[in-house]
């Protein structure tokens, strides 16, 4: 269950343009809505992940469980974070959470655990994480299970799924480290040194990488060295190889230690240079390379970023929009345009529609601005410099009914409508095609009426 995800019908949107940014390779998408079957699961079981859409729990359900450490030495202490939530629309009942620090079996109503604790109140709406700290691994070496059951006596009539949670660890014979990549993404929130973003990189420029590393064993681990190789296009038949040469670069962190029981150090490395020829690069990576801590190299340290080196600079939009409410039952769209991106290029043709909530980007084209509800202003011409910002106003904007008391709308603006202008986006998903893919760039303004 610490590989779920958890998702809310308020995050369909946001999750349909950006699938991978929310959901781990491998996870489970536990899709929780109103209605059994949101409209969104089968977009998002299309996209290759295992979805699974419950009628949302009206008084609790457990949520996340994290274990410090995951490779604890037989015996040894043990500390769990178990996240309850409460998404109903009243306070929770008092309920009991029980905790075995070995249970793979699935456990009926009534089971009592090594540990039982007494959950208080949940506000509705509301999260409550509960640190243990009693616990002890079983003694001797081998794979465990902790199994954590929320309302063990089902009082609230959960769905069993959603109240129990069985997360696998192994026991060591002794203390032993062990590193693991906790997550790799590029450095400063996806832009390092004015060149990178949206895995897009200039010829010859150099990019950054932020490493996160945790130690799950139960002694500190020397880092030692972090080697990265350039591989032409991504290919699981790469053989990372402890002590190999690094045909990249290679780093060494001599005095950096991390230390046990689940703590998190994170790396930030620069100046790592892209090739000179445009086109598709995987950059892999090894921690711990000479295996001095972690004694071999697996999926745990090792690492695969895919990333595209543009033929020339392309701009990006990051788009903030206001909506104003008129007397006369109509909008005012004051949308501001920034060019995050790496060159410079015209924002082009600007539309809005006042309450498209069901519209998804798959769903966009360049022709959707022609449709009904849809009111566009003159295009915007003059190429905006990187860093530089325009705001677009569209007035008399048919506003919906007014709803007594005011009800929350959200508005739909697309950039580039007309599709006049390849964005950084465009270029890196239009991996596999001929070209980019060309769409408009697509934001929701919120407003009440």
């Amino acid at each position: 269950m610490d590989h779920v995800d958890w998702l809310e019908d308020s995050q369909a949107q946001e999750l349909a343009r950006n699938l991978a940014l929310h959901v781990r390779p491998g996870g489970i998408v536990i899709w929780r809505s109103a209605s059994l079957s949101p409209p969104y699961c089968k977009h998002i079981a299309a996209a290759g992940f295992d979805v699974r859409c419950l009628q949302r729990a009206t008084d609790g359900y457990m949520d996340r469980v994290n274990m410090y450490s995951r490779s604890p030495a037989g015996g040894g202490p043990l500390t769990v974070d178990i996240t309850l939530r409460n998404p109903g629309g009243s306070k929770s009942p008092a309920v009991n959470l029980q905790v075995w620090v070995d249970q793979p079996a699935f456990q009926e109503c009534g089971a009592t655990g090594d540990l039982t604790i007494a959950v208080a109140p949940i506000p509705a709406g509301g999260k409550r994480t509960i640190t243990v700290r009693k616990l002890k691994a079983p003694p001797g070496a081998g794979t465990r299970t902790l199994r954590a059951f929320v309302d063990s006596d089902c009082k609230l009539g959960l769905n069993p799924f959603l109240s129990q949670s069985a997360t696998p660890y192994t026991a060591t014979a002794v203390p032993v480290s062990r590193l693991r990549l906790a997550g790799v993404d590029w450095a400063k929130n996806g832009r390092y040194e004015g060149v990178f973003w949206f895995n897009a990189v200039l010829p010859s420029k150099t990019f950054g990488i932020r490493i996160d590393v945790e130690n799950e064993g139960s002694v500190a681990a020397k880092l030692g060295s972090i080697k990265f190789f350039e591989v032409p296009t991504f290919s699981s038949n790469f053989t990372f190889t402890c002590g190999a040469a690094a045909d990249f670069t290679t780093l060494k962190f001599r005095s950096a230690v991390v230390k046990p029981d689940g703590k998190f150090k994170t790396f930030v490395v620069k100046g790592l240079r892209a090739p000179a020829t445009p086109g598709w690069r995987t950059l892999a990576g090894a921690l711990d390379a000479d295996c001095g801590a972690t004694k071999s190299l697996t999926d745990d340290t090792t690492f695969y970023q895919d990333y595209l080196v543009l033929a020339e600079p392309l701009p990006e939009w990051r788009v903030t929009t206001i909506v104003t409410t008129k007397p006369d039952n109509t909008l005012i769209f004051k949308v501001t345009i920034q060019n995050v991106g790496l060159g410079p290029g015209a924002p082009g043709v600007v539309s809005v529609a006042p309450d498209t909530t069901a519209l998804q980007s798959a769903q966009v084209s360049c022709n959707t601005s022609s449709t009904a509800g849809f009111v566009s202003a003159p295009a915007v011409t003059t190429p905006l410099q990187v860093g530089k910002s325009v705001t677009v106003t569209i007035s008399g904007v048919p506003a919906p009914a007014k709803s007594s008391p005011p009800i929350e709308r959200e508005g739909t603006v697309l950039v580039d409508s007309k599709c006049q202008t390849v964005e950084i986006n465009e270029a890196v998903n239009g991996r596999g095609l001929n070209g980019p893919d060309l769409r408009p760039s697509l934001v929701y303004a919120k407003y009440k009426i």
